[in-house]
């Protein structure tokens, strides 16, 4: 992962990447228009190691409030539902 290396990691706050956005964002709306866009975050299947920082908890609630569906997956197949 990107953040176990922590000179890509400071490279990548360098060009912007802000800590706690969701991995995935898909800018377009749902075919519902229920949400705005799509996001996930992607955490490994191993739920008692890998869970969500407090950053980005915030976020995955700040999207959420403003209509956007926020979603946390554990495996590609989950994203894919």
């Amino acid at each position: 992962y990107w953040t176990e290396n922590k000179s890509y990691a400071l490279a990548m706050v360098k060009q912007g990447l802000t800590k706690g956005i969701q991995d995935v964002i898909c800018l377009a709306p749902s075919h519902d228009k229920k949400y705005h866009a799509l996001l996930i975050e992607f955490k490994t299947e191993d739920e008692k190691r890998s869970v969500q920082s407090d950053e980005q908890i915030f976020f995955h609630n700040f999207f959420a409030d403003l209509g956007y569906r926020t979603e946390v997956c554990r495996t590609w197949w989950d994203a894919a539902k």
